[in-house]
């Protein structure tokens, strides 16, 4: 396969390669030279080029999660809320977390008996792990239990 370059909206080129493995890299460079130098490469989340799936099934307690113990990237988020009121997903920037003590980096409320899917381009950065917990409150430092069932909160995250 030819290279194929390709100019995108902020005016920086765009080529992708193919590294004669079967596989194809995306290199991006900017023809501004003040950028002179400015590379980037998309990152290759594993060794077949993919992030990694964890599966997310709530506990019966609000009870931290960690899907990787060192830095990383959260990728995408597919949940569903069977519960009958609202819950609550936190992501923490940490391996080691005391429920209401370490705050959440961020949360996402997904009302009663609705899903949610997003896909972060790039991935969102987690400089020293990537950990969850699901409550029946929200507040980035909430611990609320009361309500919560046994995989209330089901679905996947991809991680790299």
């Amino acid at each position: 396969m030819p290279d194929i370059l390709m100019t995108v909206l902020n005016g920086a080129n765009k080529r992708l390669k193919d590294m004669g493995d079967g596989t194809v890299a995306e290199v991006v460079y900017n023809a501004n030279p003040n950028l002179t130098g400015d590379f980037g490469i998309l990152y290759r989340s594993t060794s077949v080029g993919a992030g990694s799936i964890a599966s997310l099934m709530s506990p019966a307690t609000a009870t931290v999660q960690t899907i990787k113990a060192t830095a990383g990237r959260l990728i995408g988020i597919v949940i569903h809320n069977s519960a009958a009121s609202l819950r609550s997903l936190k992501f923490y920037n940490a391996v080691s977390v005391n429920l209401g003590t370490t705050a959440a980096i961020f949360e996402i409320d997904i009302q009663a008996g609705s899903s949610l899917t997003f896909s972060f381009d790039g991935g969102i950065g987690f400089s020293t792990a990537i950990s969850w917990a699901v409550t029946s409150g929200k507040g980035l430092s909430d611990t609320t239990s009361t309500g919560l069932a046994l995989n209330d909160v089901s679905g996947l995250l991809v991680f790299a």
